[in-house]
């Protein structure tokens, strides 16, 4: 009997040309610590009376949903949540921009899909090829003593099953780490450094709902429509002035009719390297932002530090920067 295990295990992609017609997937998405697939067949069952037994078991639609974890070192997931990279070199090094308001990428109302692959290298060879997949939402989360870490959710139309594998592709981007975060906040284009932030995330969800495009004479979803993207996340720091519970409150005080004035929230990650020897960078930019809580911890021997929640409209910038041309 063979077993297999996480070290025989790698994830490979690629962009598909018509929804669920899979392709050869030859990719990485970054570097994957654990993928989890969850299919359902979404049982019926047929009753009739006269009988506690079901008189029959019928499949439903197919569902298909893989998640991710795994440590921020590629824009590929941005790209595949986002659905464009337009990709521009400098000596090398490659600014993939998913997002730029001032220019031609604009958040879009039809998303790409994608073949994806677990593949198992062992003494018997397995691979589970998944077709029109999407990728649903995508997080992004950074803490103190940590690296920055990435968790999504893909959809999938189909899974097939055999006993080819693809060729291993290994992530050899240097990760980013917590003393290479910066976060700022403030009036769009005039936002402030942030010097005392514990922790820091995003979380994008596209919100599709492959029961859209469904019909009769298929289990299969025909392709997937996102629906209205959503931008929310949370950061804690250390309680220092009332500049940011004035930006919940809307002024010193809460006001009574209206809302709060909009702020910006950029996230920033780099290596410290210039463009053109080596950069390795993600940049997020989220305008018209409104804090949705505030709270505080006070305790007898501790720091006091104060946590906010956020929603967001829209992003104006997003772009990671690495050494790879381009990710599909």
């Amino acid at each position: 009997m063979v077993n297999y295990s996480g070290s025989q295990a790698f994830v490979l992609a690629a962009q598909e040309t018509t929804f669920n017609t899979t392709v050869s997937t030859t990719k990485d998405l970054g570097i994957i610590g654990e993928l989890s697939p969850d299919l359902n067949n979404n049982i019926i069952p047929v009753n009739q009376i006269g009988s506690r037994e079901a008189a029959a078991l019928v499949a439903g639609n197919f569902d298909g949903a893989l998640s991710i974890d795994g440590t921020l070192s590629s824009g590929a997931p941005f790209e595949m949540f986002f659905g464009q990279s337009t990709d521009a070199e400098t000596t090398g090094d490659y600014k993939h921009t998913f997002i730029d308001t001032s220019s031609t990428e604009l958040v879009l109302s039809l998303l790409k899909s994608y073949s994806i692959s677990e593949n198992y290298d062992s003494v018997s060879d397995i691979g589970v090829l998944y077709g029109g997949c999407s990728m649903n939402s995508l997080d992004l989360s950074i803490t103190l003593n940590e690296v920055v870490s990435i968790s999504g959710e893909l959809l999938a139309a189909n899974a097939t099953n055999s006993a080819s594998i693809g060729t291993k592709v290994l992530n050899t981007t240097t990760p980013l780490s917590f003393s290479q975060c910066y976060l700022s906040t403030g009036v769009l284009s005039s936002e402030v450094a942030q010097n005392l932030v514990s922790d820091f995330s995003i979380s994008l969800a596209n919100n599709i709902d492959y029961n859209d495009i469904r019909g009769i004479g298929s289990r299969i979803a025909q392709g997937a429509l996102p629906k209205m993207l959503e931008i929310t996340g949370d950061f804690t720091m250390k309680f220092a002035n009332t500049t940011e519970a004035n930006r919940f409150l809307g002024g010193s005080s809460a006001v009574t009719t209206g809302t709060p004035a909009p702020t910006s929230i950029i996230f920033n990650a780099h290596n410290g390297v210039t463009l053109g020897s080596g950069r390795i960078e993600l940049y997020i930019r989220l305008v018209d932002c409104q804090y949705e809580s505030l709270g505080r911890t006070i305790s007898s021997d501790g720091i006091v530090e104060e946590s906010y929640s956020y929603r967001a409209t829209s992003i104006s910038d997003a772009y990671f920067v690495d050494q790879v041309a381009t990710y599909f």
